[in-house]
């Protein structure tokens, strides 16, 4: 089958057990088939400013949010099939735009510009020697070892990203996309690695309907690329699984019986959300305003863990979803 390169659908995401996978995915052999990806790893480096703004508007939950993540199936090698997504959610409805890459092209289009790019509001400016972290050339080399090309500003060595301007159609439409939303959101860098297992199951009567499970999930902010290996730190239990229900329409009835049965309900979850929760846990001063499970309160007045210790509040507190913190208070 063909890639696809744009979606439209509804995502709903569920926590399960393995032994609830297990049940379901017996009667998933009666509507559903595995996709062409069938069980596989995937890793899906996250694009941020440096103050991490896309994350942080998306755990707001606001009306309109977008992400930008480069994807492989399997550790990348230097000619592997990428793609380079921009993911974006309103009212609720997922809409995602890819292109088919390669790790070094993707860091060509993804180099941040060296001209007078708008300044998003909040996007603290990164020094020059930092922009380039965890981008590759094709041939899989850091930035710092590659001698014959500026990668930092592709502009100086011809067209911008080689290759890049013999897309056409929708794939050419797509790419300027993402290269406008890389330039809106000034000093993009990578910012956050997540692995995991997936297994991947779409409907026998339309191909609208898709079911994914994902287990051993995994992220970290350092080697951030697709080809140095699978390792990081865990964000689920060993036991529990992230399942998640893609459609174009609505949930088909024999699912929906299956989940209320289970007592199976849907659950906000956002990998990379949580991977930043877990990067703040390690990062901010805790300083009296919050500590690793346990209750803490804010003390007025006290520096910086009282605003960490805020953010740790709304990050509990906004839509229900517990990011982790152990967090009591006022601010």
């Amino acid at each position: 089958m063909k890639d696809q390169k744009i979606f439209k659908r509804h995502e709903v995401k569920f926590r399960t057990t393995r032994e609830q996978q297990e049940k379901l995915k017996e009667m998933l052999t009666e509507h559903m088939v595995m996709d062409e990806h069938g069980k596989s790893t995937v890793l899906s480096l996250y694009y941020d400013t440096p103050d991490h703004l896309l994350i942080r508007r998306s755990i707001e939950k606001p009306l309109y949010k977008e992400k930008l993540r480069l994807r492989s199936y399997g550790l990348a090698e230097p000619d592997s099939k990428v793609f380079l997504e921009l993911k974006k959610k309103y009212n609720s409805v997922v809409y995602k735009r890819r292109i088919c890459t390669t790790e070094g092209e993707a860091g060509l289009i993804m180099a941040p510009r060296q001209t007078g790019a708008p300044q998003e509001a909040g996007a603290a400016r990164e020094p020059a020697d930092n922009r380039s972290r965890g981008l590759v050339d094709i041939k899989g080399r850091g930035l710092a070892d590659n001698k014959s090309r500026n990668l930092t500003n592709p502009a100086a060595d011809g067209p911008r990203a080689r290759g890049i301007l013999q897309r056409s159609g929708r794939a050419a439409q797509i790419t300027r996309e993402i290269e406008f939303a890389r330039d809106r959101y000034r000093n993009l860098a990578p910012a956050c690695l997540i692995s995991y297992d997936r297994e991947a199951w779409y409907g026998k009567q339309s191909r609208d309907l898709r079911v994914t499970f994902d287990s051993n999930i995994l992220w970290r902010n350092t080697a951030l690329n697709l080809h140095t290996g699978i390792f990081g730190q865990p964000i689920l239990g060993e036991d529990e699984v992230l399942m998640e229900v893609k459609t174009a329409e609505g949930i088909p009835l024999w699912l929906t019986s299956f989940l209320s049965r289970e007592h199976i309900y849907k659950t906000s979850f956002s990998k990379y959300g949580k991977a930043y929760a877990a990067m703040l846990r390690e990062t901010a001063s805790f300083d009296g305003a919050y500590a690793y499970g346990r209750n803490a309160s804010v003390q007025a007045g006290r520096g910086p863990g009282v605003l960490a210790g805020a953010f740790a509040n709304q990050l509990t507190r906004k839509g229900g979803e517990n990011y982790g913190f152990g967090f009591s208070g006022t601010v």
